[in-house]
C-alpha cells in the first residue's frame, strides 16, 4: 500500500494569488487560470484548490502601455 503524497502547508513568501496576478496583468482571474491550464504560466498548487503564481514568471504578461484612453483635447 502506497503512502499518500504530503501536501505542503506552508506557502513560500512572494508568490501571488490568482487575484493579485490578475490585477497586475490587468486581466480577469479566469484568464490567469486559463494561462496556467494552457502552460503559459506555472501554477504552484497548495492543497486541492489553492494556486499561487511566481511574479517573475508573470512579468512578460504585464502590459507595458497604458490601456486607459487619453483625455480628449477640447480646444
Amino acid at each position: 500500500m502506497s503512502r499518500p503524497t504530503k501536501i505542503p502547508t506552508a506557502i513560500p513568501p512572494g508568490l501571488l494569488t490568482l487575484i493579485e496576478a490578475a490585477e497586475i496583468a490587468r486581466v480577469h482571474p479566469r484568464t490567469i487560470r486559463r494561462w496556467v491550464a494552457d502552460g503559459y504560466l506555472t501554477g504552484y498548487r497548495f492543497g486541492p484548490r489553492l494556486i499561487r503564481i511566481d511574479p517573475a514568471e508573470l512579468a512578460p504578461h504585464i502590459p507595458t502601455t497604458r490601456s486607459t484612453p487619453r483625455a480628449r483635447d477640447t480646444s
